[in-house]
């Protein structure tokens, strides 16, 4: 991404003007200020009205002083690097990439038994699963296990827990890598959570073991592994017909162009009975596919579940971290795509719904949205 443009208050530099009124609310002029690109074009992604590519970068005009000034000024631009993420299909593990850093995630709900630190037969797998994926993408020697716990019993008990679970998970890793790789131990328990919230899901969430290297993610799709199965409709690259909250969509996908390291895919979404509602598209309402902390209006609706399928997991759309989205200053993660889907009033109505995902390599992709539909056999043009 192009390092966005930040004004003297800290907040990203741009204007919108709105000239239609509530007749026309898409009739805007709108200013967004970045850091010179390294080519010549760059792609814009324009929510609900999809991407466009290729825009050809120019020399500044004479009113450009003024567009800086109408912005309130420019400060140090702040570049936002994309994390990749993808998720097995049983959701034991997670591997994200951000920048140079690789971390598999280990859930311990898997890994271990309640308040124990020994591993389980099936953990020891899923620990020898985990040592592959570290030699196949470290780029040097260096490992570290964390180990995390939830908020349940004291901060010290929990600190423990974690240490010695971070060092069961260590002593197998080690093993299972062999000479060449030095593995440290560290445990954080409670202190480190993945997710905010005590729910049981949150709490889930947050008993994990983390492995961290650096090194360059490597995405496998063998298309002779068979996909997970699923009860959602599914169709081979064309629209499939979806019923949510009393109300009847189709979707379609218009597109997936192939960037460079991504995939730009736009899909078309109509209201075809009823009314529309703004978690219509994906039936998760708050509930995240990996443990990514976006804010709240990005969980009611957005694209995060929709996930491009390469038979062993699913990759999700980028990601990246903002800081300072609310009044407190917390850092949480945004989406790099449609963050909350609109709504659709009236029978007819359509939006576009753009995605992002990391570039799998494959000529053809399925689309998953958990539990609304599955399309299939969706060819990838180069753009």
């Amino acid at each position: 991404m192009s390092a966005v443009g930040v004004n003297a208050d800290d907040e990203m530099a741009g204007t919108v003007e709105r000239l239609g009124g509530a007749d026309a609310p898409w009739d805007v002029i709108g200013t967004a200020l970045f850091a010179p690109p390294p080519g010549d074009t760059v792609d814009v992604l324009f929510p609900e009205l999809g991407a466009v590519l290729d825009v050809p970068v120019v020399e500044a005009g004479e009113n450009f002083d003024s567009l800086v000034e109408g912005a309130g000024g420019l400060a140090e631009p702040r570049l936002a690097s994309l994390r990749l993420v993808q998720q097995a299909y049983d959701a034991s593990s997670a591997t994200a990439a951000d920048a140079d850093t690789i971390t598999v995630t280990l859930t311990s709900d898997v890994l271990f038994a309640p308040d124990a630190d020994a591993l389980t037969p099936e953990a020891q797998v899923t620990v020898d699963q985990a040592a592959s994926a570290v030699r196949e993408q470290a780029d040097g020697g260096a490992i570290q296990v964390i180990g995390h716990t939830d908020d349940v019993n004291t901060d010290e008990y929990n600190q423990a827990l974690g240490e010695r679970r971070a060092q069961a998970v260590a002593a197998r890793l080690s093993a299972a890598l062999g000479e060449g790789f030095s593995v440290t131990p560290e445990g954080r328990g409670e202190s480190d959570p993945a997710v905010d919230g005590t729910s049981p899901e949150a709490r889930a969430a947050n008993r994990r073991v983390e492995i961290e290297f650096e090194g360059q993610m490597v995405l496998d799709a063998d298309p002779e592994e068979e996909l997970a199965p699923t009860s959602a409709q599914t169709v081979s690259d064309g629209p499939v017909e979806i019923e949510a909250n009393g109300s009847r969509y189709s979707v379609e996908v218009d597109s997936v162009v192939r960037r460079p390291g991504a995939l730009v895919g736009t899909l078309r979404g109509e209201l075809l009975e009823g009314s529309g509602t703004v978690a219509w598209f994906l039936p998760s309402y708050g509930s995240l596919i990996g443990e990514r902390n976006f804010r709240g209006m990005s969980k009611m609706g957005g694209t995060h579940n929709l996930s491009l399928l390469t038979g062993a997991e699913r990759v999700l759309p980028f990601d990246y971290e903002k800081v300072g989205d609310d009044a407190e200053g917390t850092t949480t993660r945004r989406l790099l795509g449609e963050e909350l889907i609109g709504h659709l009033d009236s029978v007819g109505d359509v939006v576009l719904i753009t995605v992002v995902w990391p570039d799998t390599g494959q000529d053809t992709v399925t689309i998953d949205a958990p539990e609304r539909f599955r399309i299939t056999d969706v060819p990838v043009t180069d753009g």
